[in-house]
Parts: C-alpha cells; structure tokens; sequence
C-alpha cells in the first residue's frame, strides 16, 4: 500500500516537472520570436512592442515585459508561470536582427 502510494507520488511530480520543461520550452521559442519581430520593426517603440506582444501570443505566450532601444529589443514571455527572457538586435535596414544570449 505505502509503496504504490510512493509510486503514484513519485508519477505525479515526474508529470509536473514534464509540463514545466515543456512550458519551459514554448515560452523560450515565444520569447525568441517575440524579441526578432520586435527588433525587425522598423516602425516606433509603441509598434514595436505591439508586434513582439503579437508574437508572443502567436507562439503561445503572454508578453510581461519589453525594452526597445534603436537597435535592441529585449523581452520577457510567460507561459504558465514559466518566464523566459530573450535580446535580439538589428545592425541596419538590409541586415537581418540576431538573437543574442
């Protein structure tokens, strides 16, 4: 009995700690693609932040925080409580943005 209780226990954390990775994972991708539409914008800080909240949502986040400087663009997505943060810049007009870690 105690150790099917352990077993059932030690299931339970295993599939908590599965989700958490995976919503790890998709608030990653969202926070990447957030931060390159935001830095490929080449309209105002406003616009800009409009399209890195877009994507966010588009990969299955929640923008909580973005910071856009000319050629800069840092943010913060959520998914499930799990934060992950991303920095992409863009060297000029012809020059695609980069991800920075």
């Amino acid at each position: 009995m105690i150790s099917l209780a352990l077993m059932s226990a030690t299931l339970l954390a295993l599939v908590h700690t599965a989700g958490r990775l995976f919503d790890a994972q998709i608030a990653q991708s969202a926070a990447d693609a957030s931060a390159l539409a935001c830095a490929s914008s080449e309209q105002n800080e406003i616009e800009s932040r409009e399209h890195a909240a877009e994507m966010a949502r588009r990969n299955g986040g929640e923008l909580q925080r973005s910071e856009v400087k000319t050629d800069r663009c840092e943010v913060v997505v959520v998914v499930r409580k799990v934060a992950r943060g991303s920095v992409a810049m863009s060297m000029g007009r012809d020059v695609v943005p980069t991800l920075q870690r």
